[in-house]
């Protein structure tokens, strides 16, 4: 049993980590808070250490008697002492997904629509309602999930491209100009255009995008590949291929170029990657933090090549998961760098900026919070 699960399990109680080692711990951890209920998620922080994301309304009894939360999610600017709620659409659901440095937050929320819910994409302003962002025509759902520096933005919307076939209606990767407040592009998938799918995951500030588009196996069965493009060629994005399991997905990218997601390996399990054009291999597995566990992602990377994500092993008794740190060629167990007496697991980190501040949830007590890494 590892030292982690010693104290993870009690074995030490009374011992933190950073006394067994005799340092201090590599990072201070804030709490980010919540709106009063039992969950807050933060997803991204910009250079100043100001993080977006998620938290679940307070629990209330309602009319039927039943207690229940107050709403399923809002969107929250967690910055300051006291997040601040950035509110939804009338569905009472909505996540902030991305923000920039000059502080323009995006994410996407449901409007209910003859009893139906459709998810809007959303931009948001401390101290003002959400603004639903336009869509493509013919697009019937839209959610935005990145903005860089520019006021680009990007993610995907759901497009009928032939209204007269109830089946045609496929997600579609944008990119969309807040500054212009027009649309520069749509991202194709790899092949049969109409019945296949794109999403657009993440934009720098060079003009690059990222994300997944659809290909398909010698059967006609499709299968997604991580892709980069520039928004001046959105219609020929590049494939970067996979570990060996024909599926990859990009979640986030650097200022240089460089990708980070999840792959198929050739043993089947989901493995967090590095794309880096400077390299050879250019794709490479970055393994799973713990030999017990089998999957790992990886959602982003700074201009330094720090990477942060989640690893996890999903036993058939148990789930456990991690969250990580890429550097210096090592996959490194965040759990392990915070002063373990303050109560705090790690779940999954989400974004780190190039201070090396990195932003995620995990639990503390009975609920799970946003937090905040700092570097000491």
């Amino acid at each position: 049993m590892t030292l982690r699960q010693l104290l993870r399990y009690g074995l030490l109680a009374g011992i933190s980590l950073n006394a067994v080692n005799g340092a201090a711990a590599p990072y201070d951890i804030t709490d980010l808070g919540d709106l009063g209920g039992q969950g807050s998620y933060a997803y991204d922080v910009n250079a100043s250490g100001i993080a977006v994301g998620s938290a679940t309304g307070p629990l209330i009894i309602n009319a039927g008697g039943i207690t229940a939360a107050e709403f399923a999610n809002h969107g929250v600017l967690f910055s300051g002492s006291t997040p601040v709620d950035l509110g939804s659409l009338d569905a009472g659901n909505a996540l902030t997904l991305g923000i920039n440095d000059g502080g323009t937050m995006v994410g996407f929320g449901y409007e209910i629509i003859d009893g139906d819910q459709f998810s809007r994409g959303l931009i948001y302003s401390s101290g003002s309602d959400p603004v639903v962002m336009p869509e493509p025509e013919n697009s019937t759902a839209l959610r935005a999930l990145d903005v860089n520096n520019s006021d680009l933005i990007v993610g995907y919307a759901t497009i009928d491209f032939d209204p007269a076939d109830s089946i045609s209606s496929q997600e579609r990767g944008f990119v969309f100009d807040n500054v212009s407040k027009t649309f520069v592009g749509l991202v194709p998938p790899f092949v049969n255009e109409i019945d296949r799918k794109s999403v657009i995951e993440a934009i720098n500030d060079t003009g690059m995008v990222a994300g997944w588009a659809q290909t398909e196996d010698s059967s006609g069965n499709p299968k997604a590949h991580g892709f980069f493009a520039n928004i001046s060629d959105l219609d020929n994005p590049t494939d970067i291929g996979h570990l060996g399991g024909d599926i990859s997905v990009v979640n986030g990218m650097n200022n240089g170029g460089v990708l980070v997601g999840r792959s198929a390996n050739s043993s089947g399990q989901l493995e967090a990657f590095i794309y880096d054009p400077g390299s050879s291999p250019a794709l490479q597995g970055l393994g799973f933090v713990d030999p017990r566990f089998t999957y790992s992602e990886a959602f982003d990377v700074n201009d330094m090549g720090q990477i942060v994500g989640l690893a996890a092993n999903g036993s058939s008794t148990r789930s456990e998961f991690t969250a990580f740190i890429y550097e210096g060629g090592e996959m490194k167990d965040l759990n392990l760098m915070i002063d373990c007496d303050k109560g705090w697991e790690l779940e999954s980190a989400r974004a780190i900026n190039n201070a090396g501040q990195i932003v995620g949830y995990g639990t503390i007590g009975t609920k799970v919070h946003a937090f905040l890494l700092t570097p000491t």
